[in-house]
């Protein structure tokens, strides 16, 4: 599901080799996760109650 959501929005044409891990991610109501940015390096758990950052960018 999530590479397919990383195809859909980039048209990555390798989207199976893509790391899901490179990207922050949203949880719709519905059940269903869409991107919310692709990260350069890496993403960062920011703990509860708190939203996920890309490392090393704004």
């Amino acid at each position: 599901m999530m590479n397919a959501a990383i195809g859909q929005k980039y048209g990555e044409f390798n989207a199976d080799l893509v790391h899901p891990m490179l990207y922050l991610w949203h949880c719709n109501a519905d059940g269903s996760v869409s991107i919310v940015k692709r990260c350069d390096w890496d993403c960062v758990d920011g703990g509860a109650g708190n939203s996920d950052y890309c490392q090393w960018q704004q």
